[in-house]
């Protein structure tokens, strides 16, 4: 985390080179690390999270195909539910920077008045407290779906089995 705080600095200070430098470093420690533990899939969340952040290292380094892997490799593993809603916030969130300073390059003639342009910054926007707050609850509402839904399963299978072709019976329960 040392060299990702150096890149920091640097990029503060406006040292492109150097903030380049400290985030190609950070890169490839992270990279090793994550790979070190690509299979050990008990090693949940950690095994994850180095993953998630390598991942985002290597965006920052421009790597797209490794950050792919390495996203990839993070899913691969047995996330608890709340792990892979952070993770894939926190991916949408740093894709979103990233295409936004894309976007914020294009000079003023050229941007002013595009509709495509337009489209993308407002598509590419970090989810706002309001709304992380609102998808959490959706995410709670869903959970309580799925656990009425197996209630009434658990309930349909004690009643009347396992059966091939149980639709007449259920029609009968009604």
């Amino acid at each position: 985390m040392e060299l990702v705080d150096q890149a920091v600095l640097a990029r503060q200070r406006g040292d492109a080179k150097v903030m380049r430098e400290f985030s190609q470093a950070a890169f490839a420690k992270e990279r090793a690390a994550a790979d070190l533990v690509a299979n050990q899939l008990d090693l949940e969340p950690t095994r994850s999270v180095l993953h998630c952040s390598a991942a985002v290292l290597a965006l920052e380094c421009g790597e797209l195909q490794e950050a792919e892997r390495l996203i990839k490799q993070t899913l691969a593993g047995n996330l608890p539910d709340d792990i892979v809603i952070l993770a894939a916030k926190w991916a949408c969130d740093t894709a979103s920077a990233m295409v936004n300073a894309v976007l914020d390059r294009i000079p003023p003639s050229f941007s002013q008045d595009n509709e495509q342009i337009n489209l993308y910054k407002s598509m590419f926007q970090p989810i706002k407290a309001q709304d992380q707050h609102i998808l959490e609850e959706d995410r709670r509402s869903r959970e309580a779906a799925v656990a009425q839904a197996n209630k009434v399963w658990t309930h349909l299978q004690e009643t009347y089995g396992e059966f091939p072709d149980s639709v007449e019976l259920l029609r009968q329960d009604r």
